[in-house]
Order: C-alpha cells, then structure tokens, then sequence
C-alpha cells in the first residue's frame, strides 16, 4: 500500500489534493475546499501549501511582468483570503534564503524566508525546521536529528523546541 493510501486509511476525512501536473489557480483550490467542507461532518479543513514557492510559480509563468518577490505576496494575500472566507487554518511551506542564514544561527530571522518578508511577519505562527547539528558529517543511509522551533508565536512563548530524527531514505521522522 502506498503512502497516500496508507495515510488515508488512518485519517477518516482526509483529502490529498496535488497539482503536481498543472497549475493550482486560487479559484480551484477555493472550489475544493468548499467541496471539503461541505463532506465534512463538522465543517472543517486544513489547507497545506508544499511548497509556497512552487505553488506561485504559475503566477510568474502567467504574468511575464510578475517576479517572484510579487508572486509569493499574491500567493499570501490569496491564503489569507482562504483562511477568512472559510474559517481554516493554512499551513504554507516555504523555502528558506540561505544567505541570511549563518553556519550557527538556529534561529529565522526576518528575512529567511527566500523572496518575501510576509511569510515571517505576517502569520500567527512561524515554525522552523532545521539540523539539531549543523556540523554534522552527512552520511548516506544515516537518519539526522532535526529541530522544530517555534521562532514565532503570536498565542504563546515562541522559542519551544521539538527533536526529531529524520530519515531520509524513506522521509519520515521519529521521536529522539
């Protein structure tokens, strides 16, 4: 059984929406989840964007005058109206800008979110994904411990720290 196929039989109510093959306009992801919130029993959904960058990279495509700084604004403005129009929670997955990054910096700074400010100071919860040790040799086969760090949290103390092993073989992760 698949991974997807194995998920949704742990899930009752999941639906794993892809675009992988053609663009994921605002107006169809708006179309499904009204669909998702008409099925479910109690009028709730998540909306998971993975990646922000990927998802808006149809914009610049459409509009040659667009760039990516633009783009990824649109594509927030567009969550944002997502998750006010039907009461949900949106979790988008952004790439991160190495150059604002240091070797032993643990923390995101204002800027780490590659092409725009807006994914950093704009949500009610920034969480981080990173090497629990940076220096660590990378060795093929080896599972890696990870940290999840709040580094920001409008409802509660940001700084909290989850570890995590991750492998990468096989994608998944484990408690420490």
């Amino acid at each position: 059984m698949g991974f997807a196929a194995a998920t949704l039989a742990k899930v009752p109510g999941l639906h794993i929406v892809e675009a992988i093959t053609s663009a994921a306009t605002s107006k169809w992801i708006d179309a499904q989840i009204a669909i998702l919130k008409q099925g479910s029993p109690d009028g709730r959904a998540l909306l998971i964007i993975d990646s922000w960058h990927s998802w808006v990279s149809g914009i610049i495509a459409d509009d040659p005058n667009a760039n990516e700084y633009q783009a990824l604004n649109m594509g927030y403005a567009v969550a944002r109206k997502l998750s006010i129009k039907y009461a949900i929670p949106v979790i988008m997955v952004a790439e991160r800008n190495m150059s604002s990054m240091s070797k032993n910096n643990y923390e995101i700074g204002g800027n780490a979110i590659a092409g725009t400010r807006k994914g950093t100071y704009g949500p009610d919860l920034v969480i981080g994904m990173d090497y629990a040790h940076k220096d660590e040799e990378v060795v093929i086969g080896m599972q890696r411990e990870i940290v999840l760090r709040m580094n920001k949290n409008r409802n509660g103390p940001p700084g909290v720290a989850i570890n995590f092993l991750f492998d990468g073989e096989t994608l998944s992760f484990s408690e420490v």
